[in-house]
């Protein structure tokens, strides 16, 4: 019901030229470790009766508010796994998800709902929280773009909070672009939030993307420890060597 409200209310500000911003009537969902009016908020838990993690938010997380205030609609909350405590991305309580296109496999991370949804189609963006590779994990099994944000940079009034300078929030998308654009939404300042305060004064920096789709990469310096890598599959150190070449031949400068 809520959702449809959303959506009228989107469609009479289209009619009227009053569209908000690029995500004005884009569906977005939201991992369930973010206040979501109207939802619990569970973490992938399951709560005794009368605690209040079983009544619906009253107000959304900052974050959230972010996306409704640029028109988005959000269509509810993503499974995670209980209190994002295992990469498998598999949650006991909710049953699910699995891999977008492999139920006998694992769709990884915490954030494994979020990513799941967009590699089915069911949303083009999903917001996400990482810590130990939430979002990069899943976005990476589900063969979606996931981007772990710098700590700080996207304000959080969340529970996640509590999990100190290793929670970050970012999005997960079906493109690189929606990537970048769902980040320039997320990282707008709150005046006052400990994130910001971080940054003392002038505050957090603006986000632009200017000069997004140049392909010149000469002054970009990438740093890569590649001793990451030395437990993975030979095709996972191919593909990951081929990026990088890549990246060198448009022009960075690869420090390793």
């Amino acid at each position: 019901e809520d959702v449809r409200a959303q959506a009228e209310e989107s469609d009479r500000r289209f009619r009227s030229g009053e569209a908000r911003s690029i995500f004005e009537g884009v569906p977005v969902a939201v991992k369930d470790m973010f206040r979501v009016r109207g939802y619990p908020m569970s973490e992938g838990s399951l709560w005794p009766e009368g605690s209040d993690r079983n009544s619906p938010a009253e107000k959304n997380n900052y974050v959230v508010q972010l996306f409704r205030d640029a028109g988005a609609i959000i269509v509810g909350t993503t499974a995670m796994t209980e209190f994002g405590v295992t990469p498998l991305g598999y949650s006991v309580n909710q049953q699910g998800p699995f891999n977008a296109y492999n139920a006998k496999h694992y769709s990884l991370g915490s954030s494994s709902g979020s990513a799941v949804a967009v590699a089915l189609g069911l949303v083009p963006v999903a917001i996400g929280a990482d810590a130990g590779g939430s979002i990069r994990l899943p976005a990476s099994a589900a063969g979606v773009f996931g981007l772990a944000t710098t700590y700080g940079r996207v304000a959080d009034d969340s529970s996640s909070v509590t999990h100190g300078s290793m929670q970050k929030s970012g999005p997960i998308a079906a493109t690189a672009r929606d990537t970048a654009l769902a980040y320039a939404v997320m990282s707008a300042a709150e005046p006052g939030n400990f994130y910001s305060q971080l940054y003392g004064e002038p505050g957090l920096p603006p986000v632009h993307l200017q000069d997004f789709s140049k392909s010149d990469l000469k002054g970009i310096r990438l740093g890569i420890f590649w001793d990451y890598f030395n437990d993975c599959e030979v095709s996972v150190l191919d593909s990951c060597q081929k990026a990088v070449d890549t990246l060198r031949s448009l022009g960075a400068e690869i420090v390793a």
